[in-house]
């Protein structure tokens, strides 16, 4: 259908072409090929508009499924609440290397630091999760409490820290998939992101201005688009921890200097990134605009690859992946 529109098209130009061309004779040459760039130009935009009301204009509107918003599950003897993985969402889609000691949960999967570099930093290496729009299903207001201490994971007692070693420190147990994301996957998905392995050492004001800001915005962009994919963590100058909180006779937990942020979606089969670093200090929103400036915590993948001595997007071929991870946005997603 859209050769034989074109074709059609592109008939009516050239007839329109030799009408032009018997009237102008002494200009044959220049309108000529003026008349015939426009036939492209029209042919294509024709192509164009078909293309984009195909029904593959958006395959990653996916429908987010239903969850369970119930507070009546009890808590395991771990301190979690039933951990029931959704098979459909790919939290780390495109693997991210290396992983250490990976736990799974129903809204993100998090690679906790093994001590295998002999620094213990008793903090995420990485945490990933795919999120999807608000389920139609979804309560709205509050989500469900949270638990009245930090779950200390039973799995990895002797690398993730203990909830005391939070204790007068001064600092915030930073998530890094935010609780009210994963209430999008229901109550015990909400609940289970309380967990001392799925949080760093954030400043107050850290944690409840920029960084929760991008988080809301990374909600928004999700309802947008259908879906997308978050990695985010730490980092640390020279990848060595010069900050550590924990009383004596505590486990110490490395404070970052850094968090950084990757947020991925799709547009048909291609990927589109954005890559933040944000030092981690009390950042100031805008005098003019009132709000965050976040387009000037714009990086590439690769430096945060440089920063962490992680390595993203593992799965995809190598020419492919370095041109994405080269990319430095200029502008954040509306």
């Amino acid at each position: 259908m859209k050769s034989i529109i074109n074709k059609l098209l592109v008939t009516i130009l050239i007839g329109i072409i030799g009408f032009v061309a018997y009237s102008n004779k002494d200009q044959l040459p220049e309108i000529a090929e003026r008349t015939k760039t426009k036939a492209v130009e029209v042919s294509e935009s024709v192509s164009t508009a078909i293309n984009n009301n195909s029904p593959k204009a958006t395959p990653n509107k996916v429908v987010q499924e239903e969850s369970n918003y119930e507070t009546t599950d009890k808590r395991l003897k771990s301190g979690y609440k039933p951990i029931v993985l959704t098979e459909s969402y790919e939290h780390d889609k495109w693997t991210t290397e290396p992983q250490e000691l990976v736990r799974e949960f129903r809204a993100y999967i998090v690679s906790f630091d093994d001590n295998s570099d002999n620094i213990l930093t008793r903090n995420p290496d990485w945490v990933a999760y795919e999120m999807r729009a608000k389920p139609s299903n979804m309560p709205d207001g509050k989500a469900p409490n949270r638990p009245s201490t930090w779950i200390e994971d039973d799995k990895y007692n002797d690398e993730a820290p203990h909830d005391k070693s939070y204790l007068h420190s001064g600092f915030h147990r930073g998530h890094l998939c935010m609780k009210h994301i994963a209430w999008r996957l229901g109550a015990n998905a909400d609940w289970n992101t309380h967990t001392t392995i799925n949080a760093s050492p954030q400043h107050a004001k850290f944690n409840t201005g920029v960084w929760l800001d991008m988080e809301n915005k990374t909600k928004d962009w999700a309802d947008e688009y259908g879906r997308i994919w978050v990695i985010c963590g730490g980092a640390y100058k020279d990848k060595k921890p010069s900050l550590w909180i924990g009383d004596e006779g505590e486990e110490r937990v490395a404070v970052p200097e850094y968090f950084w942020k990757i947020v991925i979606r799709l547009d048909g089969e291609e990927i589109k990134s954005l890559a933040f670093m944000y030092p981690h200090k009390d950042i100031k929103k805008s005098l003019t605009t009132k709000k965050y400036f976040h387009a000037r915590y714009l990086t590439s993948i690769n430096d945060i690859e440089d920063s962490t001595g992680l390595d993203f997007l593992t799965t995809i071929e190598d020419e492919k992946e370095e041109v994405i991870e080269a990319l430095i946005a200029t502008d954040i997603w509306k």
